[in-house]
């Protein structure tokens, strides 16, 4: 007696010209070159060689119990992706992989625990972060080797020399707007622009 049984109310094996079709004599299951084309529900499932699971990109295929993958996973090929989202426990967090805009959103709490590297050495990359007011940002622009804050302040520091600072791109820093042309420092801590 087998571990587990096969119970079917039809089952039809016939030579499909290429091999062996399994068939419960409506739908084909198994065709000839061993591709399943039917739905099926299995509680162990094991493939040896490649598998492919769903022919076309309506066809949906679902895991409810832990998956382990013991090799590489790779989502499309070269010039063809998909999209990929990762959800968190929390309603709205999740990562997605948008493919048709090459970009990968992080709506959700971050933590590197690593260096942080943007870009290689004589090709950098701009790189923006936004504060809680509209036109409120700091900015490096990399193709202006510039660190550009605008509609905010900089605390830079109780021990910071206020004059190892300057307006206008000189040393590489601008405050505020394109013509401001002076800053006030207090404490280390920049409190008005003119």
């Amino acid at each position: 007696m087998p571990k587990n049984p096969l119970l079917v109310d039809k089952l039809i094996l016939k030579d499909g010209g290429g091999g062996i079709v399994l068939s419960d004599g409506t739908t084909t299951i198994v065709d000839a070159d061993g591709n399943i084309d039917a739905p099926i529900t299995s509680t162990d499932l094991t493939t040896s060689g490649n598998t492919t699971l769903g022919d076309t990109s309506a066809d949906t295929i679902t895991l409810n119990g832990t998956t382990t993958a013991n090799a590489p996973i790779t989502v499309g090929a070269d010039d063809t992706g998909h999209d990929v989202t990762l959800y968190g426990a929390t309603a709205g967090q999740k990562v997605f992989w948008d493919e048709s805009a090459d970009t990968l959103n992080l709506d959700c709490t971050n933590q590197i625990d690593g260096t942080v590297t943007v870009g290689v050495d004589d090709t950098g990359y701009d790189v923006k972060f936004f504060g809680a007011t509209a036109s409120s940002y700091m900015l490096w622009d990399e193709s202006a080797d510039k660190l550009i804050i605008s509609g905010g302040t900089a605390d830079l520091g109780t021990s910071c020399e206020a004059d190892a600072y300057t307006v206008g791109g000189v040393a590489g820093v601008d405050f505020g707007p394109a013509d401001a042309t002076s800053f006030t420092v207090v404490k280390g801590i920049i409190t008005a622009i003119s």
